[in-house]
């Protein structure tokens, strides 16, 4: 009986052994996947701070053209050319807001796509995970069950065994009984 516990216990250790390596299978995989997502957030919001401060910059060189122009007083040709100007920078800040929006869409799609990739690469690595961690544990309680039905087996062929060694002893000790009471008469 004390060998059966002794067995009983150290399935139930193993099984809690397999659930506790595979909790932390999981918990190391989502610690991952925040940590990329984490990653992918931080070089967005650093490209977003860097066209900030790039329309700021171009802002700041709009308002330093417009007062300098106020202040010197330039004769209308030079308002013509510098409105000219203005209008070809403005044309070209807007191309190039357009390609720097564009190159951060692309990005972000990027990033969802390499995302979405990873996420999808995990599950199907945790749903991989969780079957094999199925199949240990179901083979485990087969080996469990089957360890049992051997013990059942050994116990029931030993009682069997025990029973046919008291009913040899009950009959020598009866026919010694009759021989006994054989001599007795």
């Amino acid at each position: 009986a004390e060998r059966d516990q002794q067995r009983d216990l150290q399935a139930m250790n193993d099984m809690a052994q397999l659930q506790a390596e595979y909790d932390q299978r999981e918990a190391a995989a989502a610690a991952e996947h925040k940590a990329q997502l984490d990653e992918a957030s931080a070089a967005l919001a650093d490209l977003t701070a860097k066209q900030s401060e790039r329309e700021r910059e171009r802002e700041q060189e709009r308002a330093e053209t417009a007062a300098a122009f106020e202040e010197s007083g330039s004769a209308l040709s030079a308002l013509e050319e510098e409105c000219q100007r203005l209008r070809s920078e403005r044309e070209r800040d807007t191309a190039e807001r357009e390609t720097e929006r564009q190159n951060l869409s692309e990005e972000r799609e990027r990033a969802v796509t390499a995302l979405t990739t990873q996420m999808k690469m995990l599950q199907d690595e945790m749903e991989r995970e969780s079957e094999a961690h199925k199949a240990e544990r179901q083979a485990l309680e087969e080996a469990h069950s089957a360890t049992l039905s051997s013990l059942h087996a050994e116990r029931k062929a030993e009682r069997e065994a025990m029973e046919a060694k008291m009913e040899a002893l009950s009959a020598k000790h009866s026919a010694a009984l009759e021989e006994m009471e054989e001599a007795n008469e």
